[in-house]
């Protein structure tokens, strides 16, 4: 995975050949970590083709696309700005083990209460 600065890490990335799986959601709408990050292979993604919108079921990461992103704003990911701001009661909790968080675009811009929200987001695979 990344490390360098300019290539930070989206959260919440749409199914490609160059994305990652790292979370699974569960039954409460949660996103529940991977203990590693897998790769989506071609095997991986061929066993995703029966599920409509993968993206609303696993959580997926990828380089962050920046200006090439309809979430780029100002500089910055929108999302990673609206659930930082968002009033959640958890927002003083210890946040889950994530396998992307040093390389994440969403840790570097907020901090660790991107992190503790960052379980309730689900993608839109629309966007």
């Amino acid at each position: 995975m990344k490390d360098n600065k300019d290539d930070l890490l989206c959260p919440s990335a749409p199914l490609t050949k160059e994305s990652y799986l790292f979370g699974v959601l569960n039954e409460q709408a949660e996103v529940q970590y991977l203990d590693s990050v897998v790769p989506v292979t071609e095997e991986l993604l061929a066993g995703f083709q029966h599920i409509e919108q993968p993206e609303k079921h696993f959580r997926f990461t990828m380089t962050c696309g920046k200006d090439k992103c309809a979430q780029w704003d100002n500089n910055k990911c929108s999302v990673g700005s609206a659930i930082q701001k968002a009033e959640i009661k958890e927002i003083n909790t210890k946040p889950a083990r994530c396998g992307i968080r040093k390389a994440c675009r969403w840790y570097s811009q907020e901090g660790l209460a991107a992190c503790v929200l960052c379980k309730y987001v689900v993608t839109d695979a629309s966007i």
